[in-house]
């Protein structure tokens, strides 16, 4: 996941939201790319900050993430 989250950012995606995320994150994923900063789901931070520790998060396997 790690790493198609960040070729997606590469390529210029500027938000980054999951099917089953509030309308609240949706919203300030919204406001963030019109602003033009980039947004990631808060549900998939341990996991892209465990690819720069070099550790696998302990609640999440990649498998289970669908895009």
């Amino acid at each position: 996941m790690n790493i198609i989250c960040r070729n997606f950012f590469r390529l210029g995606v500027q938000a980054y939201v999951l099917k089953k995320s509030t309308g609240t994150d949706v919203a300030q994923a919204i406001r963030a790319a019109q602003k033009g900063k980039q947004y990631i789901d808060p549900a998939l931070t341990n996991l892209v900050i465990s690819s720069y520790v070099g550790r696998q998060p302990a609640n999440q396997r990649p498998e289970d993430l669908t895009s």
